[in-house]
């Protein structure tokens, strides 16, 4: 898929909903319907560093490099799921963590976490957060995420909201640095 890259200069005071929110309404604006993927990338008010793609075509597979070394690659089904979902136009938000949440999930008794903890969202074009179970998994990378111990070995885990703790459900270490 083809790429164009947007970057804002300004740090944007406000929530990841409202950034993203914010690039659909600048895209609209500017009517940029030349390219498949729009990335834009910003800061929110607690300091989490956004980055935002835009798609309203799904022939391809899109790769989109987030903050802090982090690769997130969208079979070209997942897109097809979500652009069906949203009506025609998708964005997902790549996003580190506000210093807070970050403090929330590597307290006491938690894992030690070997690198930057993400959240990946799905969104239609209000903004608004679009759930949905993917058909298919996507592929996540972790700059520098590999064992720094022989006795211990890197995985792959998800945050359990529910739960408040980390679990290995629903994903899979593919392999070093994955």
């Amino acid at each position: 898929a083809r790429t164009t890259t947007e970057m804002f200069d300004q740090s944007f005071q406000r929530s990841e909903q409202e950034v993203v929110n914010d690039v659909f309404l600048q895209l609209s604006a500017s009517g940029n319907g030349s390219s498949d993927v729009v990335i834009s990338e910003a800061v929110t008010a607690g300091g989490a560093k956004v980055t935002i793609a835009v798609f309203e075509t799904a022939t391809d597979a899109v790769e989109v490099d987030g903050p802090e070394g982090t690769s997130v690659k969208l079979p070209a089904a997942v897109l097809e799921q979500v652009l069906a979902k949203s009506g025609g136009t998708a964005a997902v938000s790549i996003a580190t963590l506000s210093d807070e949440t970050q403090q929330l999930m590597t307290s006491e008794g938690q894992p030690e976490l070997k690198s930057e903890v993400i959240s990946i969202s799905f969104h239609s074009p209000d903004g608004k957060l679009n759930s949905t179970t993917l058909d298919e998994p996507i592929e996540i990378t972790f700059e520098g995420a590999a064992s720094t111990s022989e006795d211990v070995s890197a995985q792959c885990v998800s945050w359990n909201s529910e739960e408040t703790r980390w679990t290995t459900d629903g994903v899979r270490t593919a392999g070093e640095g994955s």
